[in-house]
């Protein structure tokens, strides 16, 4: 039989010993021997099952993490330097950022709660707020360069 197994796939003498030993005297330390080897990766990561939604979910949550010490600003009738900071996190685009990072945040929550749905529109949401703050830092001359091909690299000839 282990032979049979051993011929189907590439396995080698060490992990053949321990098959041999697992279907004579199928011990639970050649089990987990075995199960050890093939099973996990080297990588910690790949050993969980992959979630691309959690993924994409931690991503953002890891790119926005400086927002981590943001708060939402307010301000109330009359106060004009509150209504100044207001207007100047929302023409930066730290508003959105915070955003994109409280909506990851809460999509991973959701994951966590077993509710996929919600999860996708967070991840959506934060997705779209992430571009916002990014969009808001990007200057007019940024836009025109994106439009124009690279000029040729090297020296010029003469």
């Amino acid at each position: 039989m282990a032979k049979r197994i051993c011929r189907a796939s590439r396995v080698s003498k060490a992990d053949r010993a321990i098959l041999d030993d697992l279907l004579e005297r199928n011990t639970p330390k050649a089990i987990a021997d075995l199960a050890s080897r093939h099973v996990r990766s080297r990588r910690p990561e790949a050993n969980q099952k992959r979630d691309p939604l959690k993924g994409r979910l931690m991503r953002l949550l890891d790119k926005t993490s400086s927002a981590k010490g943001l708060s939402l600003s307010a301000w109330w009738g009359g106060d004009t330097a509150g209504e100044r900071r207001v207007r100047d996190d929302a023409e930066s685009g730290r508003l959105d950022w915070l955003h994109a990072h409280k909506w990851a945040q809460r999509g991973l929550n959701a994951l966590k709660d077993g509710n996929r749905n919600t999860a996708h529109v967070y991840a959506w949401s934060a997705t779209d707020a992430y571009a916002a703050a990014l969009e808001a830092r990007l200057r007019p001359s940024d836009w025109t360069a994106l439009g124009r091909p690279s000029q040729r690299r090297g020296r010029p000839k003469k």
